[in-house]
């Protein structure tokens, strides 16, 4: 009995979330672990942080408390309440209990997705649950992470599809297969490229030289060096004679041709005429974002409207997308700021000015960067090489080749001595100094952990 109520709590909490968790406890009142469930409640809302002590990986929760001992050779990022592990250049699976719940039986080792993973043995890939039981044989030379409920498997030069079963789906026919993606799938026949479907179909025949993902029922196809649009029937909505199309933004994708502009809808058709100018630069045109998009003609650049109406004046050398009203332009390869009625705010005198965010832009003078306000007053000195946009109130800041942290006020709190940039991305961010880690609270502005040496 105890075994079938693990086997049913294992199976309902595939992805170790509260949510799976408080539902399963709430499903099944009478189920007799009430401390396992207590316990795994609190850790699957945990956040896990790797530590590294005399070269072991172990890791520490938010407050630096210790959570499990620094005594593997390798740890991975935790992943559906499990984190591959390594000891003796062998990979296996540890929970956040810090116990071993797989052995490191394996040559390699992937995180866990919707309860499968895929591993390694005597040079083939398989995919075990979190029993750690195969459901596939490890007999295949390469297998692909779950995704939308399929794994593209290789077996020699040829590829197929298996479920989260580990039933083979869809045999081994392709010379090359790619994941699905909102219920499709790109693969390859004879050095060309279609698109199938779950069932296996072919949605799309396999004439292209390449295709991209359907997104919102669209996939982009290239065939020779011009591109056009297929819908999921495989039919061509856009026929290939654009040299570049890129993607829609409020319905509306640029496509280029014969090095002139223009902009399509999702049927295909030709909203605004191929009138402005376009130049190779290598980068992606950004398209229509809060219904303006940029245009070029004559080497000047402005905005239109959806409907082909120029809403700010084609005769800058160059525009950025307004914030908050504000346009960052450059005239006469100088660098200000104007609202919408063209007024100036910020005087023509940088050698680059950024967008506004969090109420301040980015500054270039005398090749440092700096950062002013709304109004055009410096807040920040510019002497930094480099520097990103403020985010929750930080910005990272580079000199010398080091990386730094500072506030809005200018202050550093965290000195130009970092060897990579931290993420912004969360309150707790990883510092690297001197080849040692550290984690850093962004919120309390302290650190929470310390390798010896850093």
């Amino acid at each position: 009995v105890n075994t079938a109520w693990k086997l049913l709590y294992n199976l309902s909490t595939q992805d170790f979330s509260s949510g799976s968790i408080a539902s399963f406890s709430n499903r099944y009142p009478d189920f007799p672990d009430k401390l396992l469930l207590k316990t795994e409640l609190e850790l699957s809302s945990k956040k896990f942080y790797k530590i590294r002590e005399n070269g072991k990986w172990g890791c520490i929760d938010s407050t630096g408390k210790k959570m499990i001992n620094a005594q593997f050779d390798w740890l991975e990022d935790f992943n559906e309440g499990l984190a591959v592990i390594e000891i003796a250049s062998k990979s296996g699976y540890v929970d956040k209990q810090g116990k071993i719940i797989i052995p490191c039986l394996y040559e390699q080792a992937e995180k866990f997705n919707s309860g499968l993973a895929v591993v390694k043995i005597k040079e083939r890939f398989g995919v075990i649950n979190k029993a750690g039981k195969f459901i596939i044989a490890a007999q295949y030379d390469d297998i692909n992470d779950f995704t939308e409920g399929m794994m593209v498997v290789r077996k020699g030069n040829k590829y197929g599809y298996f479920d989260g079963a580990g039933k083979q789906a869809i045999s081994f026919q392709y010379d090359n297969a790619n994941d699905f993606k909102n219920g499709f799938a790109d693969v390859e026949l004879n050095k060309k490229t279609g698109f199938i479907n779950k069932q296996g179909n072919l949605v799309a025949v396999a004439k292209y030289d390449w295709v991209d993902n359907f997104t919102n029922g669209i996939a982009k196809v290239q065939t020779g060096d011009f591109y056009g649009l297929i819908n999921t029937k495989g039919e061509e909505i856009l026929p290939c004679e654009y040299d570049r199309i890129d993607d829609f933004s409020e319905g509306l994708a640029p496509v280029i041709k014969d090095e002139k502009l223009g902009f399509i809808d999702t049927t295909g058709k030709l909203i605004i005429p191929l009138q402005y100018d376009y130049t190779s630069d290598g980068n992606a045109v950004v398209g229509f974002k809060h219904g303006k998009a940029k245009v070029q003609m004559n080497s000047k650049k402005g905005f239109i409207n959806a409907a082909n109406k120029i809403i700010v004046p084609i005769e800058f050398e160059d525009i950025l997308y307004p914030v908050n009203g504000i346009y960052a332009v450059e005239k006469k390869s100088k660098w200000g700021c104007i609202d919408s009625t063209l007024k100036i705010i910020i005087p023509f005198k940088y050698q680059y000015l950024y967008s506004f965010s969090e109420d301040l832009a980015k500054i270039k003078w005398k090749n440092k960067i700096g950062f002013i306000d709304a109004k055009g007053k410096i807040s920040i000195q510019p002497v930094w090489d480099e520097a990103s946009n403020f985010k929750n109130g930080f910005a990272i800041v580079q000199f010398n080749n080091k990386f730094g942290l500072i506030i809005k006020a200018g202050d550093l709190i965290i000195p130009t001595e970092l060897d990579k940039a931290p993420e912004l991305s969360e309150n707790i961010v990883l510092l690297q100094h001197n080849d040692k880690i550290a984690w850093y609270n962004l919120i309390e502005r302290k650190f929470i952990w310390k390798e010896e040496g850093y």
